[in-house]
């Protein structure tokens, strides 16, 4: 069976709902594949005992490798009606993760941004802020995930700009967007 790369919805409880982002599997591969000539290098380079070699296989296979592993990981976003939070988990470029936590009861909805023909979901504040949890992409599931967002937040439809769409699925240009 393939690894999925569509969104998931997870309901955690009759209280809780989590949306885990996808790793970027096509990328995953596109940096792995140089990484394993590198590792090709660092081979030949232990058997004819040329240092510079080792030098050169050690940086190409560790750049590649880093690269790969970056692309690797995903986010995800809580809304908890219990606890009145939005806790948002993202991996930043190559280490760590952002964690941030905003209250439930400023979110006004979730939508969809678009960039290049790519989007990404974005929870909407009642502020005007755009709050998104994952990088552009065109990975599956997404007009799902805001529908069961906003379903769990009890929206029922989406004004944007003198637009008027059912049940959130509206689209944004991304110059709009304000990300923290």
């Amino acid at each position: 069976m393939f690894i999925s790369s569509a969104f998931r919805v997870l309901h955690l409880s009759p209280h809780e709902l989590q949306v885990v982002a996808p790793p970027h599997y096509l990328l995953v591969i596109i940096f792995a594949l140089p990484a394993l000539v590198g590792l090709w290098v660092l081979w030949r380079a232990l058997a004819t005992k040329s240092l510079l070699f080792l030098a050169l296989g050690l940086v190409w296979c560790g750049g590649w490798g880093l690269g790969s592993w970056g692309f690797s990981r995903s986010g995800w976003v809580r809304l908890d009606t219990a606890n009145n939070t939005a806790t948002f988990d993202m991996p930043r470029v190559l280490f760590g993760r952002e964690h941030f936590i905003v209250p439930l009861d400023q979110a006004r909805n979730a939508q969809i941004t678009t960039s290049h023909a790519s989007e990404r979901i974005v929870l909407v504040l009642k502020d005007g802020r755009y709050l998104g949890f994952t990088g552009y992409s065109d990975q599956a599931g997404q007009e799902e995930t805001v529908h069961a967002i906003n379903e769990f937040l009890g929206v029922r439809s989406v004004s944007l700009q003198g637009e008027h769409r059912e049940f959130g699925i509206a689209r944004i240009k991304s110059s709009k967007s304000q990300d923290l």
